[in-house]
């Protein structure tokens, strides 16, 4: 998979990159293609939740149990019994 980001968002007005022309070739290339702002954060959010949902679906109904969703997956916290923290 494939995700082609445009960042500085908040900075439209310093543009480099044709927007047109980077959604053209993120479309033949089958990629993600979102703007953002990791200034303002604008846009990051649904970055990761549409490579999630793309990671999730192509996974497969046979790879993981059913009921689960790769959103609602948390990893267990290991606990060092040295640990003075």
């Amino acid at each position: 998979m494939l995700a082609i980001v445009g960042n500085k968002e908040d900075l439209i007005d310093q543009e480099e990159v044709d927007i047109d022309e980077a959604r053209t070739w993120a479309a033949v290339e089958n990629a993600i293609f979102k703007k953002t702002s990791a200034k303002t954060a604008r846009g990051v959010e649904d970055l990761f939740r549409e490579i999630a949902t793309r990671l999730d679906g192509s996974l497969g109904p046979q790879s993981r149990p059913a009921g689960q969703h790769l959103e609602n997956q948390q990893r267990p916290v290991a606990k060092d019994q040295d640990c003075k923290c």
